[in-house]
């Protein structure tokens, strides 16, 4: 449900998507969006929960691991890219029965400085569609780090960018699939 000014808009059967971002110095965010079977309103006072927020997870001190090299990164993205499409049902009083998650792109950036051929060779890779690792661990505080492994990602796009005066390449990936749904690996710890 959706909390505001003293009441309550409520969903059911609700299925959905997150989209994580974050930048250096910054703390990660996860953006959900959901859908699902619109419940009605009601009255309802804000909930008051309590939460830890003195060490969220940031963008500092983290660690980035594209196969063996270790780039220099300021920003970092990740969609989990899941349609949802609604389940009608004529036998339900709304017309709906659920929501349903119907297919899934999940894709993601990262910025890294560009790089010698020898050192990591970024539109090489691209160009060839060779397959790479992904490791982006964020936060060090135990119970407020989070990290995101992929064992199969392709360069969708290479772009030079400028950081600073600093060339880089701006970097577009698709998560693909080794053997099953195992194209991302998310960690709480």
């Amino acid at each position: 449900g959706v909390y505001e000014d003293g009441i309550v808009h409520t969903i059911a059967g609700a299925r959905g998507t997150v989209r994580f971002s974050g930048r250096v110095g910054e703390v990660l965010l996860a953006e959900f969006e959901f859908t699902g079977v619109w419940m009605g309103v009601q009255d309802a006072p804000l909930p008051s929960p309590t939460y830890d927020i003195s060490n969220p997870p940031a963008m500092i001190g983290g660690q980035v691991t594209v196969d063996t090299y270790t780039p220099v990164i300021t920003s970092f993205s990740l969609d989990i890219g899941n349609s949802v499409d609604m389940r009608e049902d004529f036998t339900s009083s709304t017309g709906y029965r659920s929501a349903l998650i119907t297919a899934r792109n999940p894709r993601g950036s990262f910025d890294p400085e560009m790089t010698p051929v020898a050192t990591y060779d970024w539109f090489g890779k691209w160009k060839d569609g060779v397959s790479s690792t992904l490791s982006v661990a964020v936060g060090s505080v135990q119970y407020n780090r989070v990290k995101f492994d992929a064992p199969n990602i392709r360069y969708a796009g290479i772009s030079e960018g400028d950081r600073n005066g600093i060339l880089t390449a701006e970097t577009e990936f698709v998560l693909a699939m080794n053997t099953g749904d195992d194209e991302l690996t998310i960690t709480f710890d």
